[in-house]
């Protein structure tokens, strides 16, 4: 029995064909293309993102960048310097309280009290003379004492006296020293005058204050006051400050109901 011939059969896949867009609709897809695009670059030109959700910024270029950040640094270095120059003005020219210290006593006792509960002690060299402090002399007491400034004052008799402002500031240049004389003989000296520095040296007595600048002497005996200027010259004024008088080397005023007068 013979065998029917194998016969070799080549299949071929069909495709089906994709349907034909119409010319009209291509021309309504390319008309819309259009103009989405015409509208995004119209957002993006205005300054808004194309989903016109947030504004657009153009990017900047590394050097400008680097500029800017050098002249914010520069700014904060500067604002810096400044803060921090004033800071140190304002540190070194504040007036804070000072001191002054019993620097000798020679004869006599001469008793400090700090304030005016505090017990009174025998002055020392080297006792501290706080703003507030009262020194009481006793007869024939001779004691100095020298303030942070080296202005100074030196007890000559028995006597009370109130230290009432000692003020400085840190680098020396602004000082204060004020003095009231209840009772006795002393003799002051104010701090030597120096360029650039502004120094005050006030005694003051019932009813009437004296600014010295130089070397004098005041005493008190009962109800007479009398001033004598030894160096420099004093500028004599009222209780409230008002000037009465300017009192040269070598002269000397007493002070009489208020009044200063010159002898």
């Amino acid at each position: 029995m013979e065998s029917a011939p194998i016969t070799a059969v080549r299949c071929v896949d069909r495709i089906a064909p994709l349907p034909m867009m119409s010319t009209d609709l291509i021309d309504h897809h390319s008309e819309l293309r259009y103009l989405s695009m015409q509208e995004g670059q119209t957002q993006i030109s205005s300054g808004w993102s194309a989903d016109g959700d947030q504004p657009w910024q153009p990017l900047e270029s590394a050097s400008a960048t680097r500029r800017r950040r050098w002249r914010t640094g520069l700014m904060v270095l500067f604002v810096t310097a400044i803060l921090v120059g004033a800071g140190y003005v304002y540190w070194q020219y504040r007036i804070t309280p000072r001191l002054g210290r019993v620097t000798e006593t020679v004869r006599g006792r001469v008793m400090v009290q700090d304030n005016a509960l505090a017990p009174q002690i025998q002055a020392e060299p080297g006792r501290v003379v706080r703003p507030g402090a009262r020194l009481y002399a006793e007869t024939n007491a001779v004691a100095r004492v020298t303030f942070f400034d080296e202005s100074a004052f030196r007890i000559d008799s028995e006597g009370i006296w109130l230290v009432s402002e000692v003020s400085g500031s840190r680098n020396g240049r602004l000082s204060r020293v004020s003095v009231r004389q209840v009772a006795g003989d002393a003799v002051y000296v104010s701090r030597v005058p120096q360029q650039g520095v502004d120094s005050a040296f006030a005694i003051t007595v019932e009813g009437a204050v004296v600014e010295l600048e130089g070397m004098a002497r005041l005493s008190i005996n009962g109800d007479e006051i009398c001033i004598a200027v030894i160096q420099g010259q004093a500028v004599l004024e009222s209780a409230d400050g008002s000037p009465q008088a300017m009192l040269p080397e070598g002269r000397s005023a007493t002070l009489v109901a208020g009044v200063w007068q010159p002898l």
